[in-house]
């Protein structure tokens, strides 16, 4: 029996099987271990980042925009410092919040929803540098995914309509 092969000339039935049993399964192999590189590669380059964990060294006990306990104006903080327990070792407070990890950025899409990519301080050693900070909001879903984030009121805030901000849910809920 005459088999016309891949390369165009024929061959015999034994050419076939011999490429079955002998190429395919190699084929197989590389081709499932590319697929296992890949699914490792997309698990760790998704895996999720630390923007917006508490970072309590950043202030202290105090939020931004606090003076001997009673709240001012809502001042916004930026730093970058070996002992933050952040990925990228820089935690920023924003809109009378207590200090959180956060990145540098260029653009929204570089931060994780509820973000925002903005300046902190306009001022050295941060000046015209961005990085995500929680993003202001009217409902949830402003934020994210519905039982992952709340839109809260900004703490501190001093003028008549409280400014609001994404935050995290508390186990799903926003209290």
């Amino acid at each position: 029996m005459s088999i016309v092969r891949f390369d165009g000339r024929v061959g015999t039935a034994m050419d076939y099987r011999v490429w079955l049993v002998l190429v395919l399964p190699s084929v197989m192999r590389a081709l499932l271990t590319l697929a296992l590189a890949c699914a490792i590669a997309a698990l760790h380059g998704c895996a999720a980042d630390d923007i917006g964990k508490a970072c309590p060294q950043l202030l202290g006990d105090e939020s931004a925009g606090t003076q001997s306990g009673a709240r001012s104006v809502t001042q916004e903080v930026v730093a970058q410092d070996i002992s933050f327990p952040c990925e990228q070792m820089v935690c920023i407070a924003t809109a009378g919040r207590l200090g959180y990890c956060t990145k540098a950025c260029r653009e929204n899409a570089g931060c994780p929803a509820g973000f925002e990519c903005r300046e902190i301080q306009p001022f050295p050693p941060f000046a015209g540098e961005q990085f995500c900070a929680w993003k202001p909001c009217k409902t949830a879903a402003d934020c994210g995914k519905k039982g992952l984030f709340c839109c809260r009121e900004a703490l501190g805030a001093t003028v008549a309509e409280k400014p609001m901000f994404c935050d995290f849910a508390n186990n799903g809920k926003c209290e």
